[in-house]
């Protein structure tokens, strides 16, 4: 669907082949990352990836994978948004985020009506080191006289949680960083290869990326 090597400067192109270029808002400055160069994101990073289509990039699709490295920076005292969908400061609107916790864990959450569903990984994303994270939509799916929709969580390639869950819904464009809406304290890090990909990776293929 979508892949962001964040290796250029007034705007970030997209190698997915659906011309999603990301144009830069705010402050946002590029340096060494895993492969080529990496976004450095700040209080001020407000990216914004206009969808393409009926289904929304973070959450929509029924089915799809969205991958991507962070090298956190110091310490937190508060969750920071990665990546945000919808106005993430009102809990009777629909909205879903991923979050770097104070401790270093990351979070999905989702929410929807006053209602939702979060999952957290199990260990930490350390201070100066490159981590792997992918969540994974698996929604829609039957399984005998029921229709399952379920969100996994990895880091590294190592699967960390998963939960079921209602029906998720959200069309609107992807924020990478600070969201038009809210003023939730943004990552503070760097940010690499942004890769949403249009179907569920399995796990021995998430364990078989960083090879």
């Amino acid at each position: 669907i979508g892949l962001w090597h964040f290796d250029e400067g007034d705007v970030v192109y997209d190698y997915g082949g659906n011309n999603m270029d990301i144009p830069i808002q705010g402050r946002a400055t590029f340096t060494n990352g895993l492969f080529g160069t990496a976004l450095r994101m700040t209080a001020d990073t407000s990216l914004v990836i206009q969808r393409q289509g009926r289904h929304g990039l973070l959450v929509g699709r029924p089915q799809q994978t969205v991958d991507f490295y962070i090298k956190p920076e110091g310490s937190r005292t508060n969750s920071q948004i990665i990546l945000a969908q919808g106005d993430i400061g009102r809990t009777d609107h629909c909205h879903a985020a991923v979050r770097l916790e104070p401790d270093g864990r990351v979070t999905f959450h989702y929410m929807a009506g006053g209602r939702g569903a979060s999952i957290r990984s199990a260990t930490s994303a350390p201070a100066g080191e490159w981590t792997r994270v992918t969540v994974v939509l698996d929604h829609e799916r039957r399984e005998g006289d029921r229709t399952v929709n379920r969100t996994l969580l990895y880091l590294n390639g190592r699967k960390e949680a998963e939960t079921e869950h209602g029906p998720m819904e959200r069309r609107e464009p992807l924020c990478i960083g600070r969201t038009p809406r809210a003023s939730w304290p943004v990552f503070e890090g760097l940010l690499d290869e942004l890769h949403i990909i249009g179907r569920v990776l399995t796990a021995e293929e998430i364990a078989g990326l960083d090879r």
